[in-house]
């Protein structure tokens, strides 16, 4: 791995993880935080080389760098604006409900072998979350139940993870992708994006991104030819390996809500 040192300036961005900063090249700079494990890197990095390299519409990356101390990954620089920037009110909120499921279905008609099946990687994240062990049992065996599948899901697809730029829409943020049934990758959206009306937004917001989950549900289901009831059964499940995860806690409740289903 190659070792810098380097003068970055601010940072363009930041998020939970690592800040963004302007790279050589064209690129950007993702700089990993000092107390994230360099293993989040590393899997990131190979998770998007892969999805890009199956046709997946998403930042090509560099190899892995460390910079002032901290792991990096270079990667394109996207030009373009979130699409949850575009949910300013309902009729906005249903036009970009139609464009993630349009992204979505592209995405779930491509396969990559090398992606941890889902059954298992669900099956770490519940084992190591607070979900008391019985609901851990039932969670697992509902999942069980449920066909299984080997396309690429996201695990963290929603609007504030879709870049809109000249080029078409980008995704972002792969770290969690894996393969397997696109029924409950579409649960884990809706499920994400109503967690969303749990925040402070404003009645339009509000409004926009109901609009966006029943507009993308619809259209997606309608694009893939799927019976809306195949997502709303893995809810609960998507639920609970959300609920393991570091969430918001105003999503707590509707959470534990959408468990109980099963």
């Amino acid at each position: 791995m190659e070792l810098l040192t380097a003068e970055l300036g601010r940072p363009i961005a930041a998020g939970a993880t690592a800040d963004i900063h302007t790279w050589r090249d064209g690129q950007v700079l993702k700089l990993y935080r000092a107390s994230v494990p360099r293993r989040v890197g590393a899997r990131e990095a190979r998770i998007t080389a892969a999805l890009h390299a199956a046709g997946v519409r998403v930042p090509a990356v560099g190899e892995l760098i460390e910079v002032n101390g901290r792991l990096g990954l270079p990667m394109e620089k996207l030009v373009g604006h979130p699409l949850s920037s575009r949910l300013v009110d309902s009729q906005a909120g249903a036009r970009a409900g139609h464009v993630a499921a349009q992204v979505h279905a592209v995405m779930h008609a491509l396969t990559e072998p090398s992606l941890t099946p889902m059954r298992e990687q669900f099956r770490k994240i519940l084992e190591a979350g607070s979900l008391p062990t019985e609901r851990k049992r039932s969670v697992v065996a509902a999942m069980n139940a449920l066909p299984d599948g080997d396309r690429i899901c996201h695990g963290d697809f929603h609007a504030a993870n879709i870049v809109v730029t000249d080029r078409g829409p980008v995704v972002i943020d792969c770290v969690v992708a894996h393969r397997g049934n696109p029924c409950a990758d579409v649960a884990q959206t809706c499920v994400a994006m109503t967690e969303w009306l749990y925040t402070e937004l404003t009645e339009p917001s509000r409004r926009a991104v109901e609009s966006f989950v029943a507009a993308y549900e619809a259209r997606y289901c309608e694009l893939c030819s799927r019976d809306p009831r195949e997502v709303i059964a893995w809810t609960p499940i998507v639920a609970a390996v959300r609920f393991s995860l570091p969430h918001a806690t105003s999503s707590d409740a509707p959470l534990l809500r959408m468990i109980e289903a099963i």
